[in-house]
C-alpha cells in the first residue's frame, strides 16, 4: 500500500506543471526529508526538485517579517507593557522583569491566538476588562486589595499594550508568529508577490490538518493566484467516526470549499490504512524511567536485528521526561534521531 509521502511524490511528479516550478506546502520540516528521499525513489533522471516549506515558513518569508526569538519576544513585551503603563497610570510600581517573566508567556499565548483567529484584539482584551469589573462589582468598600487592584490595572492596559507591541515589531520588521500569520492574510498581495518572485507556478499543500482562520485566508489568497491542489492525511476510520477527535479538523473542512474547491477533504478511493495494515501488540513490563528506557532500547535492537531500517521506526513516549533517558540508552546503531 502507497504511503501518504508516496501519494505526494507521485502527485508532483504526474500532476500538471514542471517540477521545479512546484511549491510543497508541508506541516514539518521532518515531512520534507521523507518527501525528497521518496522523490529519489521514483525520479531516475537528474531534476530539479521543488521548493519545500512548511506554513510557519512560508507566512513569514511571505510576510517579509522575521519571527523573533521567544526571550526576545519577552523583553520587547515587557519594555512595551511598562511604556503603557506609565503613560495611563500616574502612580504604580514597575514590574520588574522578573515577575513580568512569571506570566509574560501567557500574555503573548494569549496574543498569538488572537491573531491567529483575527480576532479584533481591542473587543477581545476589552471583555476580559468588563468580565473583571463584573467581578468586583459586589465588593464592599475596603474589600478591594492592592493586588486586586493591580491586577484590574494590568487588564485595562492590555489593549494599549498589545497596539503599542505589535505596532513596535512591524515597525521593525519583526513579529510572532501568530501576528505574522494575521499580517500576511490581511496582505494577500504579499503572497502573489511571493509566489511571482520565486517563480511558483503551481502550488501543493499536503498533510496539514488543525487550521486557524489566518492560515485558512493565506491558503485562499495562494488559490485565487496560482493553481493549487490540496491532499490530505485521511483515514475513513477517524474521519467516518463523527466521534473520533482525530478527525475532528478534517471533518470542519468538509464544508470549506471556498478555500479548498474540490479538493476538500474526503476518503473516496482512499483504503483505510487503520483497518488493512495488521498491528502486533507486544505489552512490555518496565518499572520506572531507567526500567523502561532499557526496555525501549532492546525494542530498538530487536527491531534493527529483524532488519527494519531505523528511518522506519517511531518512538512516541507518553511522558516527556522519558526522553533523557531513552535517548541515554540508545544502542549505538541509531547514532542520527529526530526528536519532536
Amino acid at each position: 500500500m502507497a504511503t501518504f509521502i508516496s501519494r505526494i511524490a507521485l502527485e508532483l511528479i504526474n500532476g500538471p506543471g514542471i517540477l521545479h516550478e512546484k511549491l510543497v506546502l508541508l506541516p514539518n520540516q521532518r515531512t520534507e526529508l521523507f518527501l525528497r528521499e521518496a522523490l529519489k525513489e521514483h525520479i531516475s533522471d537528474t531534476a530539479l526538485l521543488p521548493m519545500f516549506t512548511t506554513v510557519d515558513q512560508f507566512i513569514a518569508q511571505a510576510a517579509n517579517l522575521v519571527v523573533v526569538e521567544p526571550l526576545a519576544l519577552m523583553v520587547r513585551l515587557f519594555d512595551c507593557y511598562e511604556r503603557t503603563r506609565a503613560q495611563a497610570l500616574a502612580q504604580g510600581t514597575s514590574e520588574g522583569l522578573g515577575s513580568f517573566l512569571n506570566w509574560g508567556q501567557t500574555l503573548l499565548s494569549d496574543f498569538g491566538e488572537i491573531d491567529r483567529y483575527l480576532l479584533n484584539p481591542a473587543h477581545v482584551l476589552g471583555d476580559l476588562y468588563n468580565v473583571q469589573k463584573l467581578a468586583e462589582w459586589d465588593l464592599e468598600p475596603g474589600e478591594e486589595t492592592a493586588l486586586m487592584r493591580r491586577y484590574s490595572d494590568f487588564i485595562a492596559l492590555l489593549p494599549a499594550t498589545y497596539e503599542n507591541f505589535t505596532s513596535y515589531l512591524l515597525e521593525d520588521g519583526e513579529a510572532y508568529s501568530g501576528l505574522a500569520a494575521r499580517h500576511l492574510a490581511s496582505h494577500p498581495e504579499s503572497t502573489a508577490a511571493y509566489l511571482s518572485k520565486n517563480g511558483v507556478k503551481h502550488v501543493l499543500i499536503a498533510g496539514l490538518n488543525a487550521l486557524n482562520t489566518a492560515e485558512l485566508s493565506i491558503i485562499q489568497s495562494i488559490r485565487e493566484v496560482c493553481p493549487t491542489r490540496t491532499l490530505w492525511d485521511i483515514d475513513s476510520h477517524y474521519f467516518n467516526d463523527p466521534l473520533h477527535e482525530a478527525g475532528h479538523f478534517l471533518r470542519g473542512h468538509v464544508q470549506r470549499q471556498k478555500t479548498f474547491g474540490k479538493d476538500v477533504p474526503a476518503t473516496k478511493g482512499v483504503a483505510s490504512e487503520w483497518k488493512t495494515i495488521s498491528k502486533h501488540i507486544h505489552p512490555v513490563g518496565a518499572s520506572q524511567y531507567t526500567g523502561q528506557a532499557k526496555a525501549v532500547a532492546v525494542a530498538l535492537e530487536d527491531l534493527r536485528k529483524s532488519g527494519i531500517a531505523p528511518k522506519d521506526i517511531a518512538v512516541i513516549l507518553a511522558d516527556e521526561s522519558l526522553l533523557n533517558p531513552v535517548l541515554s540508552f540508545l544502542p549505538e546503531a541509531y547514532d542520527k534521531v529526530n526528536i519532536t
